[in-house]
């Protein structure tokens, strides 16, 4: 999921069957989701984001198609929750890629020239990267410093294992950790007051939404407020489990 909070828009990427995903429009505001479209290939959610108005997102793919002029693994620019480009930037590789919004609506692809010019909005910005200090240091870890997120570790040069460490406050005195290891994350929970270490193996994602916390579980996404106890009543927000792969277009 990549949230846009103050639009209150997010788009949901849907993993599977094997080598292809889905995007999913998110509508937080009465939490109802839309289509996007279906992707033969890996989008790399670490290397995605989401402009701050919710309308764009710049994700990064890789289908292997080294042929084609976007090289197989390339860098678009979308309007969300779609895939068809508005700005293209082939790379031939998947060691880079990807972009990042800046909080006034600016993005920056990690490419040069595009093989397709971007739209006049968002703007294309070539020196917010050096002027807003959330930008600096890896993409992932960029965008979760700018999200509110804390590192509070990070390994040592070629330390074993590779992991930075971040946390944010959630109410009721409780702390989500975010764990990122080089290929996937970890979630647990902390009650600043007692010191309770919850580990939650089986989260894949967690984020605040305003004063609620949502995440994802076994293809599940779900809701909850929270109080000293944790979770308060979660609630099913949806279950992506039984999507089947179809063509779809966008509708520009």
């Amino acid at each position: 999921m990549l949230l846009a909070p103050a639009a209150l828009r997010a788009v949901v990427l849907r993993r599977g069957p094997t080598h292809k995903v889905c995007t999913i429009g998110w509508d937080l505001r009465d939490d109802t989701f839309s289509l996007g479209q279906w992707y033969r290939g890996r989008i790399y959610f670490e290397k995605c984001d989401i402009s701050p108005d919710g309308l764009h997102w710049i994700y990064f793919a890789f289908n292997g198609k080294r042929h084609e002029p976007t090289l197989g693994a390339y860098t678009a620019l979308a309007r969300a929750p779609y895939l068809k480009a508005l700005g293209l930037w082939p790379l031939g590789s998947t060691w880079g890629g990807g972009g990042l919004f800046s909080q006034n609506g600016d993005y920056w692809p990690f490419h040069d020239a595009p093989l397709i010019a971007p739209p006049d909005a968002p703007r294309l910005s070539s020196d917010f990267l050096h002027t807003e200090g959330w930008a600096r240091g890896a993409h992932p870890h960029a965008r979760l410093a700018r999200d509110g997120w804390r590192m509070v570790s990070r390994p040592a040069d070629r330390a074993e294992p590779y992991i930075f460490v971040f946390e944010r406050p959630l109410p009721a005195g409780w702390v989500m950790i975010r764990a990122c290891h080089l290929r996937h994350e970890e979630f647990a929970r902390r009650h600043g007051p007692s010191g309770r270490l919850l580990p939650l193996p089986e989260w894949a994602w967690a984020e605040l939404d305003r004063e609620r916390l949502v995440w994802s579980e076994r293809g599940c996404l779900w809701a909850a407020d929270i109080d000293a106890t944790g979770p308060v009543r979660p609630t099913l927000l949806h279950d992506f489990n039984d999507m089947v792969a179809h063509r779809t277009r966008a509708p520009y």
